[in-house]
């Protein structure tokens, strides 16, 4: 009986545990009331990354951050290559520039609060009891009180099957210098 007792002990505690995030807060974007404020020419390499804490990372290679990498369209970073953004109703048309020619990609988003929301991954895989996995990662794109682009990327990738849980949670903002055209 003692053991029956501490099994299921030990399945509700299973059950029940689950790792959390703490999110960047929104309150950092300045009032956007409508996403073509975010048009615009910006740097590809970032001036600032910032931790969910508000903390610049220190001895951080930020050619290993670039713009371009976190819209999901490239791993290349050139440190020199300047990047067109324009909003449009529900899509980001990012214009940059390639070996031969300029590269027009767009992006399917949402224009929130104040800020423009651009899912890359959202997956749910629940079957109750036996398995869970949830895997989100998007970008949250606004600006700052100085009219540089701020990118704040989250990412959360977390399993569970029957007595082990695991995730891991990214948390991240990146300041971009706007360009005069």
């Amino acid at each position: 009986m003692k053991r029956n007792n501490l099994n299921g002990l030990l399945l509700l505690v299973c059950l029940l545990v689950s790792c959390s995030s703490t999110k960047i807060a929104t309150s950092r974007f300045s009032e956007l009331q409508n996403s073509t404020l975010l048009n615009g020419v910006y740097q590809n390499i970032p001036l600032n990354i910032y931790t969910v804490d508000s903390l610049a990372l220190p001895n951080y290679k930020p050619e290993l951050y670039c713009l371009l990498g976190l819209l999901n369209l490239t791993t290349e970073c050139d440190s020199g290559s300047i990047i067109r953004l324009e909003f449009e109703k529900k899509q980001l048309i990012v214009s940059y520039p390639s070996i031969t020619t300029i590269q027009e990609m767009r992006i399917k988003g949402e224009q929130k609060k104040n800020y423009f929301e651009i899912y890359f991954r959202r997956r749910l895989i629940p079957i109750p009891f036996i398995y869970f996995v949830q895997q989100i990662e998007r970008v949250r794109i606004g600006v700052n009180k100085d009219s540089n682009l701020t990118i704040q990327y989250w990412e959360k990738n977390f399993g569970w099957v029957p007595i082990m849980a695991s995730g891991t949670t990214y948390d991240y903002e990146f300041v971009f210098e706007r360009v005069e055209e």
